[in-house]
């Protein structure tokens, strides 16, 4: 069967890309336990999306979306809406034959004053990817992280993101797309792990010479 393709309009410009390469999807891992199981069957069932960035009417069903996902009830509408402000975050929406598959988000992050040195360093990351049940192993995962990355490559060098280290399908899908491990040695103010570890990986946009890119050379 051949890959399916994806429609991907960002920024006023429409793309068209094969989903073919990406073996599964993401869960929200520092937040819910149900990882999915590891599939590689998942990339070879070829369908037609559409993937674009989220709007006022979409929050509705990304709120049950979100609450289908992670069993905490109330408040998702107004925590998903934050992101459409356009102020350092963006939330993208995946859809197959005009219904709601998924949604993905991406933020900008700055340590606080006074963080630990193992704070993870400011930038673009990449998070809360919810694909929704019945659209599983369809491409949504995959369609929704190239989106986002691609939509990151227009303003950084580089984009970010943290997984659980046993949701081994979120650590495939993002490692299909180019990101890599850099430290299981970090912290996120506010976020936990199931299990204590997690993994924290980096995508570089651009050709990179240096031992640092950031003020403490740590990453």
């Amino acid at each position: 069967m051949s890959p399916g393709f994806i429609s991907v309009r960002v920024d006023g410009q429409t793309r068209r890309a094969a989903l073919g390469g990406f073996r599964a999807r993401r869960s929200l891992v520092a937040m819910a336990p149900r990882f999915a199981a590891f599939d590689e069957r998942h990339h070879r069932r070829g369908t037609e999306m559409s993937v674009c960035l989220a709007g006022e009417d979409d929050l509705a069903v990304l709120a049950q979306l979100a609450e289908a996902h992670s069993g905490v009830t109330g408040g998702w509408a107004e925590r998903l809406g934050a992101d459409l402000s356009g102020d350092g975050r963006a939330l993208f929406v995946a859809r197959v034959q005009q219904a709601m598959a998924g949604y993905g988000r991406v933020r900008w992050f700055s340590p606080p004053p006074g963080s630990p040195a193992d704070t993870v360093p400011a930038g673009w990351y990449l998070g809360g990817l919810v694909v929704a049940l019945d659209r599983r192993g369809c491409g949504a995962g995959a369609a929704l992280t190239r989106a986002r990355v691609g939509w990151v490559a227009e303003r950084a060098d580089e984009v970010w993101y943290y997984a659980n280290a046993r949701n081994a399908v979120s650590l495939a899908l993002h490692a299909a797309v180019g990101f890599e491990e850099v430290t299981r040695d970090f912290s996120v103010p506010g976020v936990s792990f199931e299990g204590g570890l997690g993994v924290l990986c980096r995508l570089r946009l651009r050709p990179h010479h240096g031992d640092g890119d950031h003020a403490s050379g740590r990453w």
